[in-house]
């Protein structure tokens, strides 16, 4: 006869549990370094937290980190004798919420150079208004922070989220100057200034005057790319 006391007793296979936690963590330090990456299109395909989609595709990272937390979880499953759902579920929050702080975490302590830079994209705006005929003149203004205790410079580039061949063109005008030079003092949070000319008969383009925001950006140095 199984008493209540044995029914409720929580056994684990320490094994499958040593081979779920090796893939676990494999698969959270491979999301959490895909929120700095810029994923912001409006028709990205997100599940549990990761971008499955960027600008160019397929993701390859988040499908990687995706895979192998399915993986883990498998071996999750096979190591509980009870309380199934409830741990999954409270995995998969954890596992969700875990990589941006991890990332934060990263940034304001030992990363160097373009990495130690967060962009405040949410405060990031540009704007374009008709100069003369045929010609913008656009202004952009790029908040950024730099956590490293380091000067830090890189050049920045714009790019559409999603450009489709049937939409007009507006931040990624702005790349026929580009690129931008910015340098960072340490510990410093600046709002970068952009302005420059567009003719937009040079550049096959329509007039389009407005304001964007939420603007994607690409940093980079001599060693490092970053979408932002």
């Amino acid at each position: 006869m199984i008493t209540k006391k044995e029914k409720n007793h929580i056994e684990i296979n320490r094994r499958f549990f040593g081979i779920f936690f090796i893939l676990f963590m494999l698969s959270l330090l491979l999301a959490s370094f895909l929120p700095h990456e810029k994923f912001n299109g409006v028709n990205t395909l997100f599940l549990f937290n990761i971008p499955l989609e960027n600008q160019d595709g397929v993701n390859g990272i988040g499908v990687a980190s995706l895979c192998l937390l399915f993986l883990s979880l498998f071996f999750l499953l096979k190591s509980l004798n009870q309380y199934k759902g409830r741990t999954i579920i409270l995995v998969l929050i954890v596992f969700m919420l875990l990589p941006d702080y991890l990332f934060q975490t990263y940034q304001k302590t030992i990363a160097r150079g373009v990495d130690a830079v967060s962009y405040k994209i949410e405060r990031s705006r540009c704007t374009f208004e008709e100069a003369k005929e045929a010609t913008l003149f656009a202004k952009c203004e790029l908040p950024f922070e730099n956590y490293s205790d380091e000067p830090v410079s890189f050049e920045v580039l714009f790019y559409e989220t999603y450009p489709y061949e049937d939409e007009v063109k507006t931040v990624s005008l702005l790349n026929k100057d580009a690129p931008y030079e910015v340098t960072l003092k340490p510990n410093e949070d600046k709002t970068a200034m952009i302005e420059t000319y567009i003719n937009v008969l040079e550049e096959g383009e329509e007039m389009v005057n407005g304001s964007h925001n939420i603007v994607n950006i690409i940093i980079r140095s001599e060693t490092k790319v970053r979408e932002l």
